[in-house]
Formats: structure tokens, sequence, C-alpha cells
């Protein structure tokens, strides 16, 4: 955890320069949001990260353990936040930023409310090889269970009333399970929305994924292994703003 910075960076809206560019710096849609505001984010880094990025070294996998930053969009406001190296004013034309340490001093029983927008999957054994070696596929944690309760009920379910359950009951499951591994137990939980995104990439098909908007309260139980996680992220499809847990006391 030491030596990450949390950054509030706001759109210079007013600016001479950004205003004529707002509506493609600030799109509507969700999925075109998570595409612009990686790609705007990386303005703002700091030169060393951006030679890495240019040379491709940094952004080697869009939904990797080794993400360089984490960052999160606020859907009222606009304002975006990372999780991440100090941000100077100088590094970006964008935005005005504001960074500091990321310290918070937690102990056992401290009672935290969190905002998560998550892309959480789990790795299944599908077969095996010629080989005999196991195939695995990894799967969006809601349809992983809205096929299960399918293959419970022995045919097709009507998902548009299964989809609201399965995404809660999922959500507790999986939550649940990153709590055990990493210091903190689920108290509460709402899903606020689950969605499925397609975001185009530079190469290759489009990135698609689920993504499940929770809000809820945890309690911690082991601060050092809580605040490890908390700088590396929940889940996949970091590049495109899932995964950076804000946190504030109950």
């Amino acid at each position: 955890m030491s030596g990450l910075y949390l950054s509030r960076l706001d759109l210079r809206r007013s600016s001479r320069n950004v205003a004529p560019l707002m509506g493609l710096l600030n799109p509507a849609d969700s999925a075109a949001q998570m595409n612009t505001g990686h790609r705007l984010l990386w303005t703002a880094m700091p030169a060393h990260l951006r030679g890495r990025a240019a040379e491709g070294r940094a952004r080697e996998s869009w939904a990797g353990e080794g993400a360089p930053f984490l960052w999160r969009r606020d859907t009222h406001d606009g304002r975006y936040y990372v999780l991440g190296p100090e941000l100077g004013q100088e590094e970006s034309p964008f935005f005005e930023i504001s960074s500091r340490p990321f310290e918070p001093q937690l102990a056992p029983g401290d009672l935290l409310a969190f905002e998560l927008s998550v892309n959480a999957t789990v790795d299944r054994k599908i077969g095996t090889d010629d080989s005999g070696r196991p195939k695995r596929k990894r799967s969006d944690v809601v349809m992983d269970l809205i096929h299960r309760r399918e293959r419970e009920a022995g045919s097709p379910l009507q998902r548009g009333a299964l989809r609201e359950v399965a995404a809660h009951d999922a959500a507790v499951d999986w939550l649940k399970g990153q709590g055990e591994r990493s210091g903190f137990a689920l108290k509460g939980l709402r899903v606020q929305a689950y969605r499925v995104e397609q975001v185009p990439r530079s190469k290759g098909k489009p990135a698609r994924f689920g993504v499940l908007d929770l809000a809820g309260l945890i309690e911690v139980e082991d601060p050092a292994a809580f605040l490890a996680r908390l700088g590396r992220g929940f889940g996949r499809a970091k590049a495109f703003g899932c995964g950076l847990m804000m946190i504030r006391r109950a």
C-alpha cells in the first residue's frame, strides 16, 4: 500500500481548449464513458508511466492484476477518482487535479460503507483437452448463476425476472469470498445495477463484460490484508473503471 495516492480529477469544463470537446470527453453512453475515461486518464499519468504505455508495457492486459492505477467515474457529477501514483496539475491539459496520500487508519471491527463497480468472474472447468489437461472458462458470475439455475430447473427460465435475483445472490456470494481472502466481512449489500458492456479496443474484438454496481457495508477483520486488496483492486476490467472500492466510515 505504500506510495499510493487517491486523486480527484475534474474536467476543465470552462477551459477554451476543453469546452468544445465536452461532448466527446463526457459521453452519455456508459460504454463510451469507460473507453473515454480509460484514454483520458492516461493523459494525467506521470511521464514515466506514459512512456511505458507508449511502449506497450503498461497496458498489456485490460483485465490484469498488475494495472498501474485504478479508477472510478462518479455517475452523478462526472468526477474521476484514481488510486495510484501521485498526480500533478501539470500532467494533464484536461483535468483539475487534487492528490493526497492514501493512508486509511483502520482497526479490526471498523465498519465501512463502500461503493464498487466490479467485473466479477468465476473460473470453471469445462472439460479436458486431447492430452487430458483441464480446459477452463472464465464467466461473469451473474450469467454463471443464471445458467446453473436453468440447469437445475431442467429448462430455460424467464431471465427478466431471474436476472435481478441472480445479480444479488451472485454478488453476495462473490463478495463474501473476496472478504474471506482479503480481511473483511460483508454486512450488507445493495445491487444498484447490473449491465453488460461492450467496449472497443485498439486491437482485436471489443471487450464484453458484466458490471455490478454495488453499495453496502463491510466490517474490517484484517486491516493489512484489506488495504492490500484495496490497492490491487477487485475483479477484472480494471482498465475500464472497474475494481476501485470507495470507502468511508459508517
